[in-house]
């Protein structure tokens, strides 16, 4: 095969979702159930659905990054059943004290309609409270010291392979299976409050 035929059969090929019509959606969503065990050792099933947006929609995955996230589980009396929305944040930590639900945020791509308030540590995380509203942002110095670490699945690995947890249940087993394969990275394995560190280093 020439030069000039196999140039124009790999033209063919980069064409074919034009061609075809075979273009992806420009956006998508993954879900699943996870269980989440708080700081206590109790263990609750929290839903979560991603919505993912394509900035390629000739590639399934390539190009996609993640945008909104949407939360819901049961917070007991007086709250229930609670579905929230974080546009471009995605879930970390949920966790309870004293009858108070906390959520720590990442943020991810783009700038949200939403007032999570301002990166209170340097890692682009937030810290939010659960009230009659919904959940609002308060200081990370309010987040009860007993809460230290996240406890919900985080994004390192590829979205191909969150993909085979698509319309699951993510066990705790298979959350610790996940991270050892895609551990956190030193900015996210421990909540880090600068005010407290700086006391820590100070009295030291």
């Amino acid at each position: 095969m020439t030069t000039r035929r196999i140039a124009c059969l790999m033209g063919t090929l980069a064409a074919w979702p034009l061609l075809t019509g075979f273009i992806w959606p420009q956006f998508f969503d993954l879900s699943w159930d996870e269980e989440v065990q708080l700081h206590d050792g109790r263990v609750i099933v929290v839903h979560l659905k991603f919505t993912y947006e394509r900035l390629s929609r000739l590639s399934k995955y390539e190009r996609a990054i993640m945008r909104n996230t949407e939360m819901s589980f049961d917070a007991g009396p007086p709250y229930g059943r609670v579905t929230q929305l974080f546009i471009h944040q995605r879930p970390m930590l949920l966790d309870e004290q004293d009858g108070r639900w906390f959520v720590l945020l990442q943020g991810r791509a783009g700038k949200s309609v939403q007032d999570w308030g301002m990166d209170q540590n340097g890692h682009a995380q937030r810290t939010a409270a659960l009230d009659s509203r919904g959940f609002h942002p308060i200081p990370l110095g309010d987040l009860p010291l007993g809460i230290s670490k996240p406890n919900m699945l985080v994004d390192y690995a590829p979205i191909n392979v969150l993909t085979q947890f698509d319309g699951s249940l993510i066990t705790i087993e298979k959350k610790k299976v996940y991270l050892e394969q895609y551990p956190l990275g030193p900015a996210d394995r421990v909540i880090y409050r600068p005010h407290v560190q700086s006391t820590t280093q100070t009295s030291r």
